[in-house]
């Protein structure tokens, strides 16, 4: 990816991604999803702007999702590239951050054909009523209201459980949640599977390749620790990491997000304070 060809006037840290504004104010908050739906849902989401014309650029976390905006809702896989918004005024995102698999279970179709994309809501329907589901979104004027329909049309839905997924889920762990893994190969050591296994489980549940995942993973794991890092040196979060040094990390850093790890964390300090409602 290239390089961000307009000053971002500040960073932050999310559960969603990565979110960067230029004159506008971005919020983020994130709550639990509601139980009747944990199998497919891991939390619900707003991402809320105000200000002048301007543009939010956003690096999402690596996970499928449904996203409703106010001209309709998609269902979205693995998003590598950066995406930019632009807006003016007031608005508002709703949307649900989906477990491994569940796309494919729920809407039908392969995991990957989701990567990079997003297909209308309505346009696909397997376990879920997909279009029935578009609808009630479309009508919900409040985030308590957008929850009760992913309750209505999920929460019923019975998932049963194959190793596969259970896998699938401690791949996510391992990656998401800063388990400390650094290499495919270690992983594939702690979970007892040939390489080519996990390759498999991977990209059917996931739809991209595990070495992507695990980048991917370590790029957002060193944007939380740079959020309140003073210093232009960062050698010692590079090997943490995994990196060989600190210059391979900043390269991988710049060419993913669009900016040097330190530009990233000076334009952390001028976030705006953020209400936070972690997901269970």
């Amino acid at each position: 990816m290239r390089p961000l060809t307009r000053a971002v006037d500040y960073w932050s840290t999310s559960l969603v991604g990565l979110i960067g504004a230029t004159n506008v104010s971005v919020a983020v908050d994130t709550y639990a999803a509601p139980s009747s739906t944990a199998s497919f849902i891991e939390r619900v989401w707003t991402l809320q702007w105000t200000g002048g014309r301007g543009e939010g650029v956003v690096l999402p976390l690596p996970q499928p999702m449904i996203v409703s905006t106010p001209g309709g809702s998609y269902l979205g896989g693995i998003q590598r590239p950066r995406m930019s918004l632009e807006v003016a005024g007031s608005g508002r995102i709703m949307g649900a951050t989906l477990r491994p698999g569940a796309l494919s279970y729920l809407f039908g179709g392969p995991t990957s054909d989701y990567t990079d994309r997003f297909v209308a809501l309505g346009e696909r329907s397997r376990a879920a009523d997909s279009t029935k589901l578009a609808k009630e979104l479309a009508l919900a004027k409040t985030l308590n209201e957008y929850i009760y329909a992913l309750h209505r049309n999920i929460g019923g839905i019975e998932r049963h459980r194959t190793p596969c997924m259970d896998i699938a889920d401690r791949v996510m762990t391992e990656f998401c949640r800063g388990a400390g893994t650094t290499r495919v190969s270690d992983l594939c050591q702690q979970l007892f599977l040939a390489p080519r296994t996990l390759q498999r489980i991977v990209h059917r549940h996931f739809g991209v390749t595990p070495k992507w995942l695990l980048n991917r993973y370590r790029i957002h794991a060193a944007a939380r620790r740079l959020e309140g890092v003073r210093t232009s040196r960062h050698s010692d979060l590079a090997v943490s990491l995994g990196y060989f040094d600190e210059s391979h990390f900043a390269r991988d850093f710049g060419d993913t997000v669009g900016v040097t790890p330190s530009s990233y964390a000076r334009a952390c300090w001028q976030a705006p304070a953020r209400q936070s409602h972690p997901a269970a």
